[in-house]
């Protein structure tokens, strides 16, 4: 029994990774065999990863025609819940650099900015990658990985959105980018209730985007 789930942990991980970095796009067809040869295992625990990874929708198991993986785009519900959750993260991170009185070298933050800033001009999506950057900048200064990790994949969620709202978000850049460098600035001075502030005000304004554009 342990060595079967063992292969069935196997297997799960080996899914879910491909699944959540995008390798395995949305909407590809996942057959047990071909999963089974991938990790070395039988059908059988393939066929209860699957069923884990179903309940994390994930995947969607679709009678007589197989399993495949499922749509990430995020609709407005969960783009407003991964929003708060931003929210009470960013607080609790740079609260907890302001208490150990972190002194951020502005360098490579200000060359994120500047992609950013490339970005809008041509309208790339390499703006978003410049926003990951920034942040990367910024939680090297921040001990809690964990923490750290969990605002870095929240955000790169928030790309991943329903087309609709996408256009929406590709909108809002010029709004991110003016409050980033705000933040850049109360940041790299140690102002960190400021940068609190600002992040507060950005966080709420793109949900105001979203509702509104909606509308």
């Amino acid at each position: 029994m342990e060595r079967k789930r063992k292969y069935e942990d196997k297997a799960y991980s080996y899914m879910k990774k491909r699944i959540e970095n995008g390798e395995w796009k949305t909407g590809r067809q996942l057959k047990e065999l071909e999963v089974a040869e991938l990790v070395d295992s039988s059908r059988t625990p393939v066929r209860k990863a699957f069923a884990r990874l179903e309940v994390e929708g994930l995947v969607s198991v679709i009678p007589r025609k197989g399993v495949f993986v499922a749509s990430s785009n995020l609709g407005l519900k969960d783009i407003k819940d991964r929003l708060y959750t931003l929210e009470a993260l960013f607080q609790h991170i740079l609260f907890t650099l302001e208490q150990s009185e972190a002194v951020i070298n502005g360098v490579v933050l200000e060359t994120s900015l500047h992609q950013m800033k490339t970005s809008l001009e041509h309208s790339s999506a390499q703006f978003e990658a410049s926003e990951i950057h920034f942040w990367e900048a910024v939680f090297s200064y921040h001990d809690n990985g964990y923490l750290n990790e969990l605002v870095l994949k929240t955000l790169r969620q928030l790309q991943q959105v329903e087309p609709d709202m996408e256009k929406i978000l590709i909108g809002s850049r010029q709004t991110k980018y003016t409050h980033y460098q705000l933040i850049k600035e109360k940041i790299e001075s140690g102002d960190y209730v400021y940068a609190r502030r600002e992040i507060r005000i950005l966080l709420n304004q793109l949900l105001i985007n979203m509702i509104q554009g909606i509308d």
